[in-house]
């Protein structure tokens, strides 16, 4: 299997299967007509590294138009159960990602301020990242601070 293998300045490292980083490239926003996707991120802690697992895309009960993606539980909450009862724990929710309809996409006010809220909730650095339509957007946020993922060889 491929990664994309993806550092923090402070040292953080994430590995990405690029099977799911091509997963996740199908739900570009390419047309006016598509709608926003999201899902939640699954993988293992390693110390304060990550190592990314799956993803879950859109379910049926998420409000999904044009700029906005809403996240329900129902679904996501199910597939990381499965995943976290098959790896007896080690498995677990690292963060969240979504498409925004730009080429370079930046976090939005409401992104920051769930993804900041999400963070301190679980009281743990969480993974976030956004699909644009040319490159993607990769950050750690932790303490509400953003640390943003560069790719290594």
């Amino acid at each position: 299997m491929q990664y994309k293998t993806m550092m923090t300045d402070g040292g953080t490292l994430v590995i990405f299967p690029t099977t799911l980083i091509n997963t996740l490239d199908k739900h570009k926003q390419l047309y006016s007509r598509d709608l926003e996707s999201g899902g939640i991120i699954i993988g293992k802690r390693r110390s304060s590294n990550m190592e990314i697992v799956a993803i879950t895309t859109p379910q049926c009960n998420d409000r999904r138009s044009r700029c906005r993606f809403d996240r329900k539980e129902f679904g996501h909450d199910i597939i990381l159960g499965e995943y976290w009862s098959q790896s007896n724990g080690e498995d677990n929710y690292l963060g969240e990602w979504h498409t925004h309809p730009e080429d370079f996409p930046t976090p939005s006010l409401t992104d920051l301020s769930t993804w900041k809220a999400m963070s301190g909730e679980h009281g743990v650095p969480l993974l976030a990242v956004i699909i644009g339509r040319v490159k993607n957007y990769y950050t750690i946020v932790s303490n509400s601070q953003l640390h943003r993922l560069k790719e290594i060889e």
